[in-house]
């Protein structure tokens, strides 16, 4: 797990957040394609990323708080160095219920670890797709 600096929301504006979320489902991206959600989500259980739990006993575990999915398109590159849509499973974690927080707007970001190589990894990997566009056959 990871601890993430945040401030705290009380437990009557928790409860009323959790039932909104349960009465809100997930997002359109994701209610209309129920066979690939189903999909996405059972690869996400076989990987260890998630832990599939009943809606009707959410209300029984202490502090629980729940976010919307959705399903986004976003490109990737194939074995073949190919650009590929790709779809992704979601969790909008800045949805805002009725007490109109969200976990991203709680997050105390002068507490978190600092990213050093955020724009290092940018810069790698805006090369290595312009390597395997110009050396497809190539090793990089």
């Amino acid at each position: 797990g990871s601890d993430w600096p945040m401030d705290e929301l009380d437990t009557k504006s928790r409860h009323r957040d959790l039932h909104d979320a349960i009465t809100f489902g997930n997002h359109k991206g994701a209610t209309k394609k129920q066979d690939l959600l189903r999909k996405l989500c059972e690869k996400d259980v076989v990987h260890g990323y998630a832990l599939p739990l009943p809606l009707a006993k959410m209300t029984k575990i202490p502090n629980a708080l729940m976010a919307p999915m959705n399903i986004m398109s976003q490109n990737t590159i194939d074995e073949h160095g190919r650009i590929v849509e790709k779809d992704r499973l979601t969790h909008d974690q800045s949805y805002k219920f009725s007490s109109d927080t969200s976990v991203n707007s709680r997050i105390d970001k002068a507490l978190l670890f600092p990213c050093m190589f955020g724009s290092c990894i940018k810069r790698l990997a805006n090369w290595a797709v312009a390597a395997r566009r110009k050396f497809p056959q190539a090793r990089i």
